[in-house]
């Protein structure tokens, strides 16, 4: 579990899964006793999305939504969870150019058919279609842009992306000095909490 870098829950089942940097793979852990968690398996994209940074569950607990820093300019993997203790892989969305970078992403949430991605490297900021899973689509972005340096994590609400910056300034400033907010337009749906 080398760089452990984000987790999501699903707690009816007694899972977490962890994104693991370092170590290039998704841990499952069990943690229904929570004084005994241990891991029950772990598992790294079968391709190029390597150095896993940010993952998130769908609504119904069967996809796990994970993004990282591999390939030139990042990538999507979408895992199968249904059965925790097996993870199956579905596909990897790869970034292709400064178009669609979402190098080292870090925040990913996922709401109905869409995937909202925000990167650290990137500087971007990316609606992806996951309608059809083994084929998503990048339906949105903005950036490369300043706004969205070192972005690192980001809640969808109510129609806007907060997103937590590193060094949005890039002006040497300490960690952590910015908050982007940003506009989601229809038709894209966005949870409202």
């Amino acid at each position: 579990m080398a760089g452990c870098r984000d987790i999501s829950l699903n707690e009816a089942a007694g899972i977490a899964y962890i994104a693991c940097e370092y170590s290039n793979n998704i841990a499952v852990v069990d943690i229904s006793n929570p004084a005994t968690a241990h891991i029950i398996t772990t598992v790294a994209s079968p391709v190029f999305n390597q150095t896993q940074r940010g993952c998130t569950l769908s609504a119904d607990k069967t996809r796990l939504y994970v993004v990282g820093t591999g390939h030139s300019f990042g990538g999507m993997d979408i895992w199968d969870v249904s059965t925790p203790n097996n993870p199956v892989f579905i596909t990897t969305f790869l970034g292709t150019s400064d178009a669609l970078n979402f190098y080292a992403a870090r925040g990913i949430v996922v709401y109905q058919n869409y995937a909202y991605i925000c990167s650290e490297y990137g500087n971007m900021f990316l609606i992806v279609d996951i309608t059809n899973e083994t084929a998503p689509v990048c339906v949105a972005s903005d950036g490369p842009s300043t706004n969205y340096a070192e972005n690192l994590s980001m809640v969808v609400q109510n129609g806007y992306a907060y997103i937590a910056q590193y060094g949005a300034t890039s002006s040497g400033d300490p960690p952590g000095n910015a908050l982007c907010v940003v506009k989601i337009n229809s038709p894209y749906p966005t949870p409202s909490i």
